[in-house]
């Protein structure tokens, strides 16, 4: 992951599997905080620019506590 915020996030992509626009994928990432907290979503692929891609959360994802006291912080 390159950056995260409240609506979405830039991912790297190392792998040779096709993306394309509208494309929904299950992410999995540690965030830097001392706990090294889990994150797990889903995000819709909104831009891609490889070997970054730009997604949104998927409508049915919320931002959780520790996502959001981390962006807070």
């Amino acid at each position: 992951m390159k950056d995260v915020s409240t609506s979405g996030l830039k991912l790297m992509i190392t792998s040779s599997e096709p993306l394309a626009i509208g494309d929904l994928l299950k992410v999995s990432f540690h965030l830097d905080n001392p706990q090294r907290s889990l994150v797990q979503k889903r995000v819709v692929v909104k831009n891609i620019s490889l070997p970054y891609v730009g997604a949104e959360f998927a409508p049915t994802e919320t931002i959780d506590k520790t996502l959001g006291f981390y962006l807070r912080s």
